[in-house]
Formats: structure tokens, C-alpha cells, sequence
């Protein structure tokens, strides 16, 4: 399963003229103006943020033997702490197939589309509470972003923990088809901070 979205470059672009655009209406005295301006202005800062993402995958620092080193570590600790593990998650799940494949879809395309759609009702409904939850959000993108510079392998990289790729299991990876993701910076996973 192929993500699709936009490049840093045209984020940056397309969050430069959302940006221009609410600060012009921002200038204009009808109030419905000022309104469509400062969800301009918030869409730019959205925007921004999905840029800086983008353009994090694109630097990222692959160092395949530090990020095996690295998550066989993180699986150590986690079972050393007595965590529970993702195996033992996925034998909760796995004998339903229907729930996993929506699982699969929900991180593959809608870690944006929610976190948009959620972002759109709090600025609409609850104005008062959107900007400490958007700067939340900035903050948690941020420091995902800065962990994305110290590649980690994911857990279904190492056998013996005996986890399934359930995105590979039912044809629904983004990392087939093509799809150019560094595999070393999904931990943390900004697909999980923002859904």
C-alpha cells in the first residue's frame, strides 16, 4: 500500500501562501475574514509541521548496524522491565484478520487525516482549547522528528521476537510497492503520535 502526500518542498510552499493569505484577511474587518485568516494561519503552522516531517526523512542517518544494536537493546530493557510485548499483543489480534487489515489501513492513511480532521473541530468548535493541544502536537512532532536522527530498527526486524509484519502479511506495507520510507526512523512513530 502506497502513502501518497505532499513534499517538503511544496508543504513549505503551499504552508508560505496559507500563511500570506491569513495574514492578508487577518487585515480585513469583517469578522468571518479574520476567522477563514486565522484558519489559514493554523493550517500553515499544520503544514509546516508535515514539511519538517518530510524533509526529517529525507536527512535521516542510516546506520543499520547502531539501529539493530539499538532496538534489540530497546527489546532487552522491555523485557527486562516486564513490559508487555508486541507479540504478545499480536496474539491477541492476529485470529482476527478484519480488525489487523483495519489496523494496517487506519496507520498507513489516516495518522493525518485524523489528526487534521480533529484539529479542524477544536479550531471550529473549541477555539479556547485548540492552541495548547496544537502546541502539544507541535512539541510531540518535534521530538519525533529529533529522534528520527538516531535510527532505531522496528521490532519485526528481528525474528526472534517472533513478530508478524502484518502490513507484509496482507499486502497493505508502506514499505512495498516502492514506497521509499526509511524503515531505520519509524521509531518513534509520528503515524502513532499523530492518530
Amino acid at each position: 500500500m502506497q502513502t501518497v502526500g505532499l513534499t517538503w518542498e511544496h508543504s513549505f510552499e503551499l504552508a508560505a501562501l496559507l500563511a500570506a493569505a491569513g495574514g492578508a484577511l487577518a487585515l480585513v474587518r469583517d469578522r468571518r475574514a479574520r476567522f477563514v485568516g486565522a484558519f489559514l494561519r493554523e493550517t500553515a503552522v499544520i503544514g509546516l509541521l508535515y514539511g519538517l516531517w518530510r524533509l526529517a526523512g529525507t536527512l535521516s542517518v542510516t546506520d543499520a548496524d547502531g539501529a539493530l544494536a539499538r532496538g534489540r537493546w530497546i527489546a532487552r530493557a522491555q523485557h527486562d522491565l516486564g513490559l508487555p510485548s508486541e507479540h504478545a499483543l499480536q496474539a491477541v489480534v492476529l485470529g482476527h484478520p478484519l480488525v489487523v487489515q483495519a489496523a494496517n489501513l487506519y496507520y498507513a492513511t489516516m495518522h493525518f487525516t485524523t489528526m487534521l480532521v480533529f484539529l479542524i473541530w477544536l479550531f471550529v468548535r473549541h477555539r479556547d482549547r485548540y492552541r495548547p493541544v496544537r502546541q502539544v502536537m507541535a512539541w510531540t512532532t518535534l521530538g519525533c522528528l529529533l529522534v528520527q536522527f538516531v535510527p532505531v530498527a522496528p521490532p519485526r526486524m528481528f525474528p526472534q521476537l517472533q513478530i508478524v509484519d502484518t502490513g507484509m502479511l496482507y499486502h497493505q506495507s508502506v514499505y512495498a510497492n516502492g514506497f521509499a520510507a526509511d524503515q531505520m526512523s519509524a521509531m518513534p512513530s509520528v503515524h502513532v503520535a499523530w492518530a
